[in-house]
């Protein structure tokens, strides 16, 4: 029910995270998703208030034992900001996801080591990759993301000014 009360918010009024502007409805999606998937099922139908931080702490230790750290992790920061909410709405006065926030057992994401390297081609074996890229549903807009990220690689444009570039801007000899 906490849950369904933030992605209420989230949706109509927006959050803190958000600055104060509704969330977009792949935002929503991510959320019903979380919600509804198979690792949050031991959780999700409970009351907060039956939740311990040992429950937490088995919960996501077997969670990681499936392999998807990544999703653990995700799944799991997003289970505390339910809990902070809860703790706004005065529903519970204690955050049982701190033991394993400040646990020595939390999965750390690793952060990226730094971006596309020019020097070491990995910047042209992405492009290749890209422009090879062949999705399982072959839909128009597939095509066009991959030739707008492919054409704002190669020249170094963001994306926004590319997808209001005008035809006669473009001189096609060249």
């Amino acid at each position: 029910e906490i849950s369904d009360e933030l992605i209420y918010i989230g949706e109509r009024l927006g959050t803190k995270k958000t600055g104060g502007r509704p969330w977009k409805k792949s935002q929503v999606k991510n959320w019903r998703y979380w919600q509804t998937s198979e690792r949050m099922k031991i959780l999700i139908d409970q009351p907060i208030t039956n939740l311990t931080s040992s429950i937490i702490e088995d919960w996501y230790l077997s969670d990681l034992q499936l392999g998807h750290k990544s999703a653990t992790d995700n799944a799991f920061r997003q289970l505390r900001r339910v809990f902070k909410m809860a703790i706004s709405r005065q529903y519970i006065s204690e955050d049982v996801t701190e033991a394993v926030a400040n646990g020595e057992m939390r999965y750390t994401v690793p952060r990226r080591s730094g971006r596309l390297r020019i020097d070491h081609g990995e910047l042209g074996r992405f492009a290749m990759a890209l422009a090879s890229y062949r999705g399982k549903q072959c839909k128009e807009t597939n095509r066009t993301i991959r030739d707008v990220i492919l054409f704002a690689l190669l020249s170094g444009r963001r994306i926004k000014e590319i997808k209001n570039l005008e035809w006669s801007w473009i001189n096609l000899e060249r």
